[in-house]
């Protein structure tokens, strides 16, 4: 079967943007960023949340962490709450992962009510 180079065009260009409209109709297409750690904006599900390289003082305080439990894994005031945990630990000289490790600690306790 020969197929003419235009409507070939067309179909490419049909399939990429009909792929594209049918990603974001159902939600799993999102071009924006709250620039937080969790993306989007939103949390992900329950039990899922997790501290990364990319996880703010604020994302922590929106989980539920209060803010006392944060300067005492971190041993100090709560820096701006915009910063990374990440940035914060390499500015003071902390281990990132013993940090984040004691802060996932937290949350998980805080989501199995403890």
């Amino acid at each position: 079967m020969k197929m003419n180079s235009k409507i070939l065009g067309i179909i490419v260009l049909v399939v990429i943007f009909g792929g594209i409209a049918a990603a974001t109709a159902l939600g799993y297409w999102d071009t924006e960023s709250s620039g937080g750690g969790y993306g989007g904006g939103s949390r992900p599900e329950s039990g899922a949340e997790s501290v990364r390289g990319r996880t703010t003082f604020q994302d922590l305080l929106d989980l539920g962490l209060e803010q006392e439990v944060i300067e005492r894994i971190i041993g100090g005031d709560l820096p701006d709450p915009s910063g990374l945990v990440r940035v914060y630990c390499e500015e003071n000289a902390l281990d990132f992962e013993v940090i984040k490790e004691a802060l996932q600690l937290e949350l998980d306790n805080l989501a199995s009510g403890e």
